[in-house]
């Protein structure tokens, strides 16, 4: 009898034990699930607006009186081309400032301000009573195009476990798409609405909504918080969003890493001889030819010209 209490009460144990393992891991994936989901509302973004002008310029360029253009002749073929383009050219301004800005402020404020340029820029666009407002609200979106482009991957990468990252990062990917196709749903019941290229522009107000709400639930990338010395921080980040099934290796281990890899990487600066050092390695110079030789294609392809 005692034998029998003690077996059933070491299986009622390890049951209990099982269980927690089992919600430890739910909510840890919950945790990245979240993560992953609010920060590639940006790639949603990109995609969304990127596509959404093929549809709203018809309305835009139109006369102003019961057409609801914005120019009393409608717009010129100059203007409709710098309005495509302003995007374009915040896109190349918000990827240059991102490195920066998520190097010093980190990668979730970086993401936070993207965030809030969608927003306040889907705003300017709605709204927008003339030509100069409407080409400022594009510039802005661009902003937070280029931005989301680099940060969305890097905050991903740095934070998911690292078996999951590679698929990860493809979210985001398939997000720029399915931002794409919302953008199509979303224009062909507006287009027939007098002004629908406003309410077209302006509802992506809701995903950056849905960015800022999230992001101010998520956690900072627990590498940044080892280069900005907050290491206990970075183990209370790598402790929500990992999986410590396995003694051998422990988000200790990994924060050590980290530090290993940072000391490795530092230098003593940048120079045109150690830019020729790293591109005389073969592997690096294939693995470039590879990216430049896809991106040049994709864009050659004529893909822009279609979509907008």
């Amino acid at each position: 009898s005692e034998i029998e209490q003690s077996i059933s009460g070491n299986a009622l144990g390890e049951q209990t034990a099982r269980g927690g393992i089992m919600l430890g891991m739910s909510a840890q994936k919950w945790t990245v699930a979240k993560l992953v989901l609010t920060v590639t509302m940006g790639g949603l973004l990109l995609g969304y607006d990127t596509a959404v002008i093929s549809a709203a310029l018809i309305g835009m360029r139109a006369r102003k009186g019961s057409y609801h253009g914005l120019e009393d002749d409608g717009l010129s073929d100059l203007q409709q081309a710098w309005i495509v383009t302003g995007a374009s050219a915040g896109a190349i301004a918000g990827a240059c400032l991102s490195g920066w800005s998520s190097d010093r402020l980190g990668r979730r404020c970086a993401l936070m301000i993207s965030a809030m340029i969608f927003l306040v820029a889907a705003i300017v666009m709605f709204l927008a009573p003339d030509y100069e407002t409407l080409l400022f609200g594009r510039f802005a979106v661009g902003l937070g195009v280029g931005c989301c482009c680099m940060v969305v991957p890097v905050y991903i990468a740095e934070t998911a476990p690292a078996n999951l990252r590679g698929s990860l990062v493809t979210v985001n990917t398939v997000m720029i798409v399915f931002g794409q196709v919302v953008s199509t749903l979303v224009n062909c019941p507006l287009a027939r609405v007098l002004g629908g290229w406003r309410y077209m522009l302006g509802l992506g107000v809701f995903p950056a909504l849905v960015m800022i709400v999230g992001l101010l639930f998520l956690p900072e990338s627990p590498r940044w918080l080892v280069q900005q010395g907050r290491s206990e921080e970075a183990l209370k980040v790598l402790h929500s969003v990992r999986e410590e099934l396995d003694e051998t290796y422990t988000v200790q281990d990994e924060i050590q890493a980290i530090k290993k890899q940072m000391f490795e990487s530092q230098d003593d600066g940048w120079s045109f001889q150690k830019l020729c050092q790293i591109l005389s390695d073969v592997r690096i110079r294939s693995a470039l030819a590879v990216g430049c030789v896809l991106h040049l294609a994709q864009q050659i392809s004529g893909i822009n010209t279609m979509m907008c």
